[in-house]
């Protein structure tokens, strides 16, 4: 029987609650208590214990009382499910002179509505349809993340935060998944398999659902720029699992771009409310862009501070002027590094410029030149000769201020260029600049677009960053950078065959790139290459096995084709790069990968304790429930354990043939043929033709007595497979009985 989809019981608070919810219950106990921080102590916890607080919190076990002493750091608050206890609450005081004397029934009145209090926040906030955190509780955590003294709770909470450098640097994502299915159900099955992928790929960060397909992400100590870089990953999984349509929208609370293309501040005003919007405004972006694109609010809010801004029309008038019948001729773009304490740079421009020069400032920290007749090479020593004038190596330090400028320099005539394009070719020379440091000088080239590229394709706008990617292609066709780029966009935008072509002459050019071979991997998994994807991912593991990324995706490819010894000895390597700190994103479904790694090669045991990682770091992770509840019925370790893991898995995704066969076939030896039946039934649903599903169900209507359904069942499995051995066996018996 399939059961009601949404979760409307009242749930009591497990490990994973105290981890998820953590800040909110600190901020409800430090509306009781001044407290600095707050641990819990569960009877079925795997943590140890501190020694210091065995006594107390067995004690309070014990009786039920809270433990405190007056002058002591720490109290010991009994938590409640009703009149039932079920953990301890340690108590730090924020105060270097301890608690003071409180009476026991006191605490305990405490006790019982704190305890009440966090089975509220669970039930406030959690959503019925995928069990994860909702949209309510993130707004409450981008308030308190903006906020944090004002919500404490604690006696600080009367400061007026007036500072961004309290506030710690976040990131929200806002994810959309287009759910699939021909009905509701199906829908809701698809919506909570992506919640569940999401929570096991992003770790300990908390993944929120708020409705109709989206959810919400927010990274804490992460810049815009690391955020990005996640939400490509997360794309790039999303895609491996078979999500056809993916789009993230990314926001910080430090929104905006200065004109180095940094983040700027811009806290004033700001609220969860406004970033909400703020990242909203982003996924609408992001859907313009391809099947799975991400766009960040600060790349589309405020364009005049991009750090690949147009020209300004005043300025690009100007210039038309000047190189009107101009057969030759540079631009060089100068901005400020740095406030000069002598003079503008409008200024010192002016007096360092040759007689043959044209100064146009923007403001008074960009300004443009125009060198007439000066190729690239003249270009470059102009530059370099301002460079030197204003002051470049010099050691006095009183006065090696140092040029306080950086150039960009673009020469026409430039392949494929018009003269139009040449002073946003100097921009881009200048953001080259970056990665030679301030006071320093580039040419506009084909690493110039590249690095063009980069800032369009971290931003999502992928088809921006693919015409860069193949400008520069044009002055640098064999830049195995360049090909790398235009290849990954290329699959970003389901472009497959352009992207293989790209990955493949990069090879052509370099056969043992890394990135080439890694990417050309990538590109074949995708396209349904399983074969060509080991075989480009062991080419690059022999030139780097230290990527833990590249070691979990082969282990995940060799769980798929079979080849369970191998994809036992990378992955136990990148189980212990999680252990170790080395991990990155999409390691936590190493664990449900390794255990299904261990049941294939018949070490149950292993199988079990990885599965049952894989379960504490995701307990709606249906694949790993479903492969636990089979492993539980073959190692006794309780048949109704067993049975209802695999229930759980199908109510949590109904979607996957595998985990109704398990469940059909844990009915089938529980003699309960009427519900195996059903289950194997709706296994075929999804695979019709699958021989393990179909014999299955031929032994389910053998057994019950429905003769005639198990021979036509066998016949349809001959019919499909001439030589499957068992189903030739089966006919026989039944002829002969």
């Amino acid at each position: 029987m399939k059961h009601f989809p949404f979760d409307l019981t009242e749930k009591g608070l497990t490990r994973e609650d105290f981890s998820r919810l953590g800040p909110s219950f600190l901020r409800t106990v430090s509306l009781f208590l001044p407290c600095e921080k707050v641990s819990y102590v569960l009877p079925d916890s795997d943590n140890a214990v501190p020694k210091e607080w065995e006594a107390g919190t067995r004690a309070v076990m014990e009786k039920g009382l809270p433990l405190a002493y007056g002058g002591a750091g720490v109290i010991y608050l009994p938590l409640f499910k009703g009149d039932d206890l079920f953990g301890v609450a340690v108590v730090e005081s924020d105060s270097s002179d301890g608690f003071p004397e409180y009476p026991v029934n006191w605490l305990l009145d405490r006790s019982r509505i704190i305890s009440r209090e966090f089975h509220l926040i669970n039930q406030w906030s959690t959503d019925p349809a995928t069990g994860l955190l909702n949209g309510r509780y993130l707004r409450e955590e981008l308030k308190c993340l903006l906020y944090p003294l004002q919500t404490s709770g604690s006696e600080k909470s009367g400061k007026i935060l007036d500072k961004s450098d309290d506030i710690t640097d976040f990131s929200l994502a806002v994810i959309e998944l287009y759910p699939r299915g021909n009905d509701p159900e199906s829908a809701s099955s698809y919506v909570s398999r992506a919640g569940s992928f999401l929570k096991s790929l992003v770790g300990a960060t908390p993944v929120y659902y708020l409705g109709a397909g989206i959810f919400g992400l927010i990274w804490e100590n992460t810049v815009i720029d690391r955020a990005l870089k996640i939400g490509d990953t997360i794309l790039k999984w999303l895609r491996h699992e078979n999500f056809p349509r993916v789009h993230i929208g990314i926001t910080s609370e430090k929104s905006g771009l200065n004109p180095e293309g940094r983040l700027s501040v811009d806290f004033a005003g700001m609220t969860s409310d406004r970033l909400l919007d703020e990242a909203w405004m982003a996924l609408r972006t992001a859907r313009k862009r391809g099947p799975y694109a991400l766009c960040s609010y600060a790349s589309v809010s405020d364009l005049g501070k991009h750090p690949l801004k147009p020209t300004p029309e005043s300025i690009l008038k100007k210039l038309k002027n000047l190189w009107r019948k101009k057969t030759a001729f540079t631009v060089a773009l100068i901005q400020s590094d740095k406030e000069s304490k002598e003079t503008g740079l409008v200024e010192r421009i002016a007096l360092l410029k040759g007689d043959e020069t044209q100064v146009l400032p923007v403001d008074q920290k960009e300004v443009y030149v125009f060198l007439p007749g000066v190729d690239e090479t003249g270009g470059l020593a102009w530059a370099s000769s301002i460079l030197d004038k204003a002051g470049r190596g010099a050691n006095d330090s009183d006065k090696a201020l140092g040029p306080g400028f950086s150039m960009g320099i673009a020469a026409y005539p430039c392949p494929g260029f018009n003269k139009s394009d040449i002073p946003l070719n100097s921009r881009k020379a200048l953001v080259h600049t970056r990665f030679y440091g301030p006071g320093t000088v580039a040419a506009f080239n084909g690493v110039s677009l590249n690095i063009s590229g980069d800032v369009y394709y971290n931003e999502g706008d992928l088809p921006r960053a693919v015409k860069e990617y193949r400008k520069g292609l044009v002055l640098d066709p064999a830049n195995v950078n360049l090909l790398n780029s235009l290849g990954v966009s290329y699959a970003h935008m389901n472009r497959y065959r352009n992207a293989i072509f790209c990955f493949e002459n990069a090879l052509k050019i370099d056969g043992s790139d890394f990135m080439a071979l890694f990417n050309l991997g990538l590109a074949c998994l995708t396209h349904q290459d399983s074969g060509e994807a080991i075989e480009c991912f062991e080419r690059a593991m022999s030139i780097d096995d230290s990527s833990a990324d590249l070691m979990l995706l082969l282990g995940w490819l060799y769980c798929r084709t079979g080849r369970y010894d191998n994809a036992v000895s990378l992955l136990e390597r990148v189980e212990e790069a999680g252990r170790s700190g080395q991990g990155g994103m999409g390691h936590g479904v190493v664990h449900c990968y390794l255990g299904e790694a261990y049941k294939a090669l018949g070490q149950n045991r292993k199988a079990i304790a990885g599965l049952q990682r894989a379960v504490g770091h995701n307990s709606r992770d249906a694949k790993a429930l479903s492969l636990l509840g089979e492993l539980y019925f073959l190692e006794n370790e309780g048949d109704d354990i067993a049975l209802s893991l695999c229930l759980e898995a199908v109510e949590l995704d109904a979607s996957q043939w595998d985990y109704w066969y398990r469940l059909g076939k844990l009915q089938f030896q529980q003699n309960d043929y009427t519900a195996a039946a059903e289950s194997l039934k709706e296994s075929l649903k999804i695979d019709r033709e699958n021989m393990e599903t179909m014999f299955m169900l031929g032994q389910v209507y053998e057994k019950s007595g429905q003769k005639g359904r198990a021979l036509t069942t066998y016949k349809k499995i001959l019919k499909l497979e001439s030589d499957h051995e068992l189903a030739g066996r089966a006919l026989k018996r039944i002829a002969k009985g």
